[in-house]
């Protein structure tokens, strides 16, 4: 018996080893730094695979790479896109629609005018501007399904910097999971994305720090929360308060770039995360503080 229980704790002891050891990195990709953290017997394996495939999307999606997809496109207006090109694009024409055209993958041009894309940054004067917004319009794509072609129209160029990083940390999760790791944290330039539990087995503590206080607010189940956005009726305090944590990121940063672009009318925000409570399940909470 006294060997019987011997082994049975050096098992133990061995596979704690194993769930406790862990690997990290650090990345520059997507114009933002990265840092990927797991643990778990397959940690440095899962992590190599991670940041592998940050760097295929970033080559893939980034519009600062003449060679990456999403440049071609914009240079030859025409081209047969990739799965993960196509899944970016339909997402995006639905938030496009949601929002009533605000969020638009086709403000590229407007976006270089400003020279956000670059190093000069710039005022562009209200004529040019007007002229560039008639470019802006995301339902002119097209796109045929059964060759996988996107068309833009003359003039026009998208950029998928609103959705990209969302989406990049939702397939890094994926990814973790196929590697069997239980325990990791996800950055991609401060969208984080949790996956399983703490190495312990204890949850994850997820918080936001008040912009006008020195103090955290943890995250609970809080089920009045759309009690408390219908008391708010400052825009600004709306968007100081409000948090959306999703257990895919890709509707963490459609829940924020929504409200973002409606900020001037809190009552459309409301509306907002009402409907993708009600309609989405990724959504799991949204934590408000007045």
């Amino acid at each position: 018996l006294f060997f019987i229980a011997a082994c049975a704790a050096a098992y133990f002891i061995i596979v704690r080893g194993q769930n406790n050891k862990n690997a990290s990195t650090q990345i520059f990709a997507m114009d933002t730094y990265m840092e990927l953290t797991a643990y778990g017997k397959n940690s440095e394996d899962a992590v190599r695979a991670a940041k592998e495939e940050i760097e295929r999307l970033d080559a893939l999606l980034s519009t600062g790479n003449e060679k990456s997809e999403i440049s071609q496109l914009n240079k030859n207006k025409k081209g047969q896109i990739s799965a993960d090109t196509q899944y970016l694009l339909n997402r995006s024409l639905t938030i496009y629609e949601e929002t009533d055209g605000a969020f638009d993958i086709t403000i590229y041009p407007v976006m270089k005018a400003w020279g956000f894309t670059g190093e000069e940054h710039r005022i562009p004067d209200e004529e040019e501007l007007q002229d560039l917004l008639q470019l802006v319009d995301a339902s002119r794509l097209q796109y045929d399904a059964n060759t996988q072609t996107l068309t833009l129209p003359e003039k026009v160029e998208i950029d998928f910097g609103g959705i990209a990083k969302g989406y990049t940390s939702q397939r890094v999760a994926q990814i973790m999971q196929e590697y069997d790791i239980t325990s990791a944290i996800l950055n991609l330039g401060g969208n984080v994305q949790l996956v399983g539990a703490k190495p312990d087995g204890s949850s994850w503590k997820v918080a936001i720090k008040s912009p006008d206080e020195q103090e955290e607010i943890a995250h609970q189940a809080i089920f009045n929360a759309y009690e408390k956005l219908h008391s708010l009726r400052e825009p600004e305090k709306l968007l100081s308060w409000l948090t959306t944590v999703a257990k895919r990121l890709y509707n963490r940063e459609r829940a924020r770039n929504k409200m973002l672009i409606h900020e001037s009318d809190c009552e459309y925000g409301t509306d907002i995360i009402e409907n993708i409570t009600s309609r989405d399940d990724d959504i799991l909470d949204e934590i408000v503080r007045n």
